[in-house]
């Protein structure tokens, strides 16, 4: 199984930041249950969400604090991203419910949840001997899941590489058909990046796809371009 490599990494994973200062997202639900981001075009909108309220300052993204749990958007982040004709993602309006005795502020502005339309893109995986200095591939697997993985003994790393051939263009991206947003992890193309990049969006830390061990930091502290985001060790290929 092979992949084509592009001149210039293509795909990240942006995840936003758990900080104290901002509120959190807790879920998405209506009178009879949790609604999930695969049924939630099914429900009227604004969905209502209900937020953790520790923090007072609002960011252009909200991390959620269950597994299941929307990631939320500002409304500059929503007009950016159709100004810019973004493709391959969906904003849903929500409605925030805060705790009962919660004294945190109105928000500034509208917020949305974040779900991806696009087709799914399949990826290989490269596995490493997890020794210093290592950068030759110890096998290739489909899946994170395979028995070898959880079989072995020996510590390992390893690489995702996408089947660029195959993306449909999309710029919030599934790698997996029920993968949305587990634990706020979500996925973008570089077009996704330079806009957040740009438009100096707050609260997110971004790496490539791609890396074994990137640099997942604040979109703001990392330098320019994105290939400055590998480690010397990280191969490439």
């Amino acid at each position: 199984m092979t992949t084509s490599a592009p001149s210039v990494i293509q795909f990240f994973s942006f995840v936003p930041n758990a900080i104290l200062s901002a509120p959190r997202v807790e879920e998405a639900f209506n009178t009879e249950r949790i609604i999930r981001p695969e049924n939630a075009h099914l429900f009227p909108t604004p969905i209502r969400v209900k937020m953790r309220t520790k923090g007072r300052g609002w960011t252009d993204f909200l991390s959620p604090i269950t597994s299941h749990a929307p990631v939320l958007c500002s409304q500059r982040v929503v007009d950016t991203v159709v100004a810019g004709n973004l493709k391959g993602v969906q904003f849903i309006p929500v409605t925030l419910e805060h705790e009962k005795k919660s004294t945190v502020l109105a928000p500034p502005c509208n917020y949305y949840w974040i779900i991806p339309t696009g087709k799914t893109l399949p990826y290989s995986v490269k596995v490493y001997r997890e020794t210093e200095g290592s950068n030759s591939p110890w096998f290739d697997v489909d899946s994170l899941k395979e028995a070898r993985l959880r079989a072995g003994s020996e510590k390992f790393k390893y690489r995702r590489i996408p089947f660029y051939e195959k993306w449909d263009g999309s710029d919030v991206i599934k790698f997996h058909e029920d993968e949305f947003a587990c634990c706020g992890h979500m996925y973008c193309s570089r077009r996704f990046v330079e806009i957040a990049y740009g438009e100096k969006w707050s609260n997110l830390r971004v790496t490539p796809f791609d890396s074994i061990t990137g640099m997942v930091k604040a979109l703001q502290d990392l330098p320019w371009p994105p290939e400055l985001w590998y480690p010397p060790l990280d191969p490439r290929d």
